[in-house]
């Protein structure tokens, strides 16, 4: 009991923190995505992450309905606090079942099992990804209670440990169906349930059908992917309709199964992406805490082997704990081996086989250090289990040893609020990096346009505020109940149907494509359900690619682009980001292959190959784009972001868009400087722009000097 009131209080304690730093916008990463997906149901980006799209969809109603007054990005962003404060209860949790079991009697479990929590759920990679509408703090939230479940396995009397497995096999089918890497938690915790039934006598093929019916029914998120995928929708991925277009998607094979990326070529090897996270495990918990991790690691595996049990009381649960010898056990069950082996089965296999990404390049070195977080949950309880070495060593009465205890709680608590808050905190302007980068796409980009998306950064921002934010919440109205909730929901699904809503908001007329969808087979099922307007897709010719330096990718683009040019089916015009164009292939005064490409704010504008003389008549619309981005952008631009970060490339397709227009007018000006002689007018154009072209070309060197900030 005293363990739970403290694990309570610190989860109290962590909540409060993570809301008050919560942003109002849409977060980086495929927050942009994800939450577009879940406002209309749609399918994700492999493997689809199910459960989180329903569960950030319905508590998008829900707060919607009970008028909270909070926009989706913001009702998802603290739905990820909360997970994230539940997180930090669960690991205090498991501690306190481990310290029950290899500690004595006098150890202050209560206390240091929180500590455990607070140093997991506060430290700066976690705490970033609880505050962030992702699928992260779902799957710390889950694996964290299948350790939890383990730790009732162990606790548990004969007559409940089947129990106690079945539901550890429902919540390892619903940590599945959000995030994929929990398979490698859940496959070491199901050896260690089914030594744990063989010694106990339980282990049939009765049992075994009950765990794996439990376990299916975890999985039964998956099966919304399929009714979501028969009618398409613009940014829903694949062709779910039919079992090798699920398999296909669920094992991300468009990615490459086992992988987090397709194949980019050599990357660091196993031993090198060790020694990475080590440095990370160093970073987020100091020497201190990682040696209390071994400490505590040590200790409970040397207990496990010797068989010495720890508190001879009734165990936090209230239930009495197996001696040696009992009749139908004969061994404790300890589960430390278990989370040791958990912990190195996931860093193996990780490392190993799934993870592909190059680690020397800050973005991809961010994505990657994500997936740290899982192994940090048991890196964590042992880490509270070594502080409960440490205390139980000193020659204090229980009492004293717990009072040290919450001193050391409160103290891990305070270093940490002030240690990270102030880099946490994104409840400001901060917070509104990538939503006002969307705004500042979208306010330059004219009605009946069409805008072509290559980056995520572009894409997933633009998403969320334009092609969902439009379709208003049909069942919102002033006499709107939970009840009509409850029912319209039961409607929807029975009619196999879902409803498509999300913020309110009247948006120009713009068709948004992703470049990068373009080649997929599926897509062309998106083209013929009139997703995308009077679009032109021209047939998919072999060869093409989607990496920007590619030539396969030149081929992609220009032929799309070509075609839509031609079609003169969008009067406002052709627009693509600057990530879609290799730099190399930009000639003087911005032309591109048989286009001139428009320095239009963020992003280009495509027209057909314009003359020299012609130019200027697009410099000064090219200014007024900057002006109104600036206006966006001007409270972001004098902060500080880490490397990796998306508010980082954020600011960085900034300053480009500066760098690009100075380029841009400086190409002109060289251009023209031979005709000065024979045509006079020619010399103001000629020094207006060799004065912007240096002014902004500085003013990007300065911003690199104080920022780092540049593609």
């Amino acid at each position: 009991m005293e363990s739970q009131v403290d694990n309570a209080i610190a989860s109290v304690a962590v909540l409060s923190l993570l809301i008050r730093t919560v942003p109002e916008g849409v977060p980086g990463g495929d927050a942009g995505e994800l939450l577009a997906e879940a406002c209309h149901y749609g399918v994700a980006h492999p493997p689809g992450y199910p459960l989180f799209t329903l569960l950030s969809g319905a508590v998008m109603r829900l707060s919607r309905a009970c008028g909270s007054g909070m926009g989706p990005a913001q009702t998802i962003n603290a739905l990820c606090a909360v997970l994230g404060a539940m997180t930090c209860f669960f690991i205090g949790r498991t501690t306190a079942m481990l310290c029950s079991l290899v500690m004595p009697k006098d150890a202050p479990v209560g206390p240091v099992s929180a500590i455990s929590g607070v140093l997991f759920a506060l430290s700066p990679l976690v705490w970033e990804y609880s505050i962030g509408a992702e699928v992260f703090a779902l799957n710390n939230m889950l694996c964290s209670l299948l350790l939890y479940c383990a730790g009732r396995v162990a606790m548990t009397s004969s007559t409940g440990v089947v129990r106690e497995c079945a539901i550890g096999a429902f919540i390892s089918g619903l940590a599945l169906s959000n995030q994929h890497t929990s398979l490698l938690f859940i496959a070491p915790i199901v050896v260690y349930a089914m030594r744990v039934l063989h010694r106990h006598k339980k282990l049939s093929v009765k049992t075994v059908s009950q765990c794996g019916m439990c376990f299916f029914f975890g999985l039964l998120p998956y099966s919304y992917l399929h009714y979501a995928s028969r009618t398409p929708a613009p940014g829903s991925w694949g062709d779910l309709t039919s079992v090798r277009g699920f398999l296909r998607h669920i094992a991300r094979t468009e990615y490459g199964t086992l992988k987090l990326a397709p194949n980019l070529g050599e990357v660091e090897g196993w031993f090198e992406r060790w020694k990475a996270y080590g440095a990370h495990a160093l970073k987020e918990s100091h020497i201190v805490g990682l040696a209390l991790a071994i400490v505590g690691a040590a200790h409970a595996i040397h207990r496990e082997v010797k068989q010495i049990p720890g508190l001879s009381a009734n165990t936090a649960f209230g239930e009495k704990r197996h001696r040696i010898g009992s009749g139908d056990v004969g061994r404790i069950h300890f589960p430390c081996s278990t989370f040791a082996a958990t912990f190195l089965f996931y860093q193996a296999v990780w490392n190993g086989l799934f993870s592909n990404l190059p680690l020397s390049f800050p973005m991809a070195y961010a994505v990657h250090s994500r997936f740290w977080m899982q192994p940090s949950l048991i890196l964590c309880v042992f880490s509270g289990t070594g502080i409960a070495v440490v205390l139980s060593s000193l020659d204090i009465g229980k009492k004293a040893k717990t009072c040290l205890g919450r001193i050391l709680l409160l103290a891990t608590y305070i270093h940490c609020a002030h240690q990270h808050f102030h880099s946490m905190d994104k409840s400001g302007s901060n917070g509104m990096v990538l939503s006002d980068y969307g705004n500042a796409i979208l306010d330059t980009i004219p009605p009946n346009s069409l805008l072509v998306a290559h980056t995520d950064l572009d894409w997933n921002t633009v998403s969320f505020k334009k092609q969902y934010s439009q379709i208003h919440y049909l069942f919102c109205g002033e006499d709107f109940s939970l009840l009509h909730l409850f029912f319209l929901s039961l409607f929807f699904l029975f009619q196999g149907g879902f409803i498509r809503t999300c913020e309110n908001a009247i948006l120009a007329p713009v068709v948004h494509v992703s470049a990068q969808l373009l080649p997929y087979p599926w897509f062309q099922r998106q083209v013929e359900a009139g997703l995308f307007g009077k679009a032109v897709f021209p047939p998919i010719l072999p060869g093409v690619s989607t990496h920007r330096r590619d030539n396969g990718n030149v081929k992609l683009m220009t032929r799309f682009v070509a075609a839509n040019l031609e079609s003169k089916a969008f009067p406002g015009g052709v627009y693509i980001d600057m990530q879609s164009v290799r730099e190399t292939d930009i000639e003087v005064g911005g032309g591109w292959h048989n286009f001139t490409l428009v320095p239009w704010g963020l992003v280009y504008r495509v027209v057909p190959r314009a003359e020299l003389k012609h130019l200027p008549n697009w410099h000064e619309k090219s200014h007024n784009m900057v002006q109104r981005v600036d206006v966006l952008m001007e409270k972001h631009v004098s902060a500080t972001f880490p490397r990796g970060s998306w508010e980082f490339a954020a600011i960085s397709v900034y300053h480009d868009m500066h760098y690009q227009l100075a380029l841009n007018h400086l190409t002109y000006a060289l251009a023209i400087s031979s005709k000065l002689k024979s045509n006079p007018p020619l010399l103001v154009r000629y020094v207006n722009s060799l004065m912007d072209s240096s002014k902004r070309l500085w003013d990007v060197v300065e911003a690199v000097k104080k920022r780092g900030t540049l593609r």
